[in-house]
């Protein structure tokens, strides 16, 4: 689970701890404390064992912000197409401008209308209306 800060020839002397913070049961995040070997005695433990029970604790209020941050993502996009919405860019579309400007790059802002599709949803129904809009997403 914890091995992207192995021990490595460049730092011998060095080793971790890897403390997983569970979310519902699963492991939802890492977080791993690298010392060196001379540290991981018994105060590294004792240490160890207070920052497990704090992550114990902040588990919840990392879960929450975290669906919270899923919420407010799903709200901002369609999910037909997965695209960025409306809402987004009423969000968004000054930040977007200022950063465009400050790292002298372009910016495209695409929408897109399906002349007739009204008539696409009535003569074949929803589902090949939902068709119509992911290929004209995927296309765009």
């Amino acid at each position: 689970m914890c091995t992207a800060q192995a021990v490595t020839p460049e730092r011998p002397d060095w080793g971790y701890l890897c403390f997983p913070i569970r979310f519902s049961g699963a492991v939802g995040a890492i977080v791993q404390w690298r010392l060196p070997r001379a540290q991981q005695g018994e105060t590294a433990l004792v240490g160890a064992e207070a920052f497990e029970r704090y992550l114990k604790e902040a588990a919840p209020v990392l879960e929450s912000k975290r669906l919270m941050a899923e919420l407010k993502e799903s709200a901002l996009r369609d999910p037909l197409t997965g695209l960025r919405n409306r809402r987004f860019l009423e969000e968004s579309v000054e930040l977007l401008i200022a950063r465009t400007l400050r790292e002298q790059r372009h910016l495209t802002i695409m929408m897109i209308d399906i002349d007739y599709f009204k008539q696409v949803n009535d003569t074949f129904g929803h589902d090949a209306g939902d068709a119509v809009i992911r290929f004209v997403a995927k296309r765009g």
